[in-house]
């Protein structure tokens, strides 16, 4: 339960750090994760290669919105890994995908990034 006089503050949810300063002392801080936009931080990160998104077709806590992937809904895990173009066509490969995302992204089910050997952040 939140007190009356928290402050909410938006996180990240890719790498859970507050995304807004905090100029207010004194007042209890509530983080909320409020969508996938990344952090600038995060965002620099996923645009310096291909990203890979891990998701799982359960939420990972209460309110967590879901992603439209396949025509099915799918919730992200707040894994991820950027590789750059050779590593990509190495997993794409591995994976036999063809098709080359606009968005330079990937959504992966937790199994096939385990299977792959990506580390858990």
């Amino acid at each position: 339960m939140k007190p009356d006089n928290a402050l909410e503050v938006p996180v990240c949810f890719w790498c859970f750090k507050i995304s807004v300063e905090v100029g207010q002392v004194g007042r209890p801080l509530v983080p909320v994760i409020k969508g996938y936009n990344p952090c600038p931080e995060c965002s620099e990160i996923m645009h310096a290669g291909v990203s890979f998104i891990e998701v799982d077709p359960d939420p990972m806590f209460e309110s967590q919105e879901p992603i439209e992937h396949g025509g099915a809904k799918v919730y992200p895990t707040s894994n991820w890994w950027v590789l750059n173009d050779s590593q990509t066509e190495e997993v794409k490969k591995v994976l036999n995908l063809h098709s080359e995302t606009q968005e330079r992204k990937y959504l992966i089910a937790t199994k096939v990034a385990e299977g792959l050997g990506f580390p858990k952040s």
